[in-house]
Formats: C-alpha cells, sequence, structure tokens
C-alpha cells in the first residue's frame, strides 16, 4: 500500500493514497504551478476547444487509481487531483490535445443546456 501526507496546520497527517485526494489540497488553475513533485494537488484546466467530457475517457487510463480527474460540462472545465508529478503530464496532454482541436462537437449543446 502506498501512503500519502498531507499538511494540515501544523500537523502532518499520514493517509492512504487513496483518501489523500478527500484532503483539503491546493488549487491550481495554471500549467506552470509551483509545488513539490510529491505534493498533492488539484489542477483546474479549462480547455478552449476541447470537450472535456471526451478527454475524460482518454486521460482517465493514464493516471493512478488513486487519482482523481472530473468533467464540469457547465464550466467546461476539468478537474485533476493526484501528486503534482503525476498531474503535470495530464495537464500538459490536455494543452496539446485542446491545441490540435478543432471545436467541441458534441459538447456545446451539453454546456448550453439546449
Amino acid at each position: 500500500n502506498y501512503f500519502a501526507t498531507v499538511v494540515q496546520g501544523d500537523v502532518i497527517v499520514v493517509v492512504p493514497d487513496a483518501s489523500a485526494r478527500q484532503l483539503p489540497t491546493p488549487v491550481y488553475t495554471d500549467l506552470q504551478f509551483k509545488a513539490a513533485d510529491d505534493e498533492w494537488v488539484t489542477l483546474l484546466l479549462t480547455p478552449r476547444k476541447a470537450c472535456v467530457a471526451q478527454l475524460v475517457p482518454i486521460l482517465r487510463p493514464l493516471m493512478p487509481q488513486a487519482a482523481h480527474m472530473a468533467a464540469d460540462m457547465k464550466s467546461g472545465s476539468l478537474v485533476l487531483a493526484d501528486r503534482a508529478a503525476k498531474v503535470r503530464p495530464i495537464a500538459t496532454l490536455v494543452d496539446r490535445l485542446d491545441k490540435a482541436a478543432t471545436g467541441k462537437p458534441g459538447c456545446e449543446a451539453e454546456k448550453t443546456g439546449s
């Protein structure tokens, strides 16, 4: 089993890796976020052209089982929670997929509620 540590005030809490994503973590929105490789973080990405709902089944298998990934169709955002070293390459891949995308087919109707 793997464990993670999370700093809460003056206390360092040791939890199973699978539970770390449920504890408060720093939230970043910039691909160039500053965090130690082994630090648990939450990264909120908002691709401009790529459909986040379509990204999840592509990217989820690339993440460890203890990590979390979810798409929010209302905001068009993708939420990643894992160790910073694991989140960075996924975020880079999201950025590259977004740059290669030609639009959000199938996403606009869901996002606008139509």
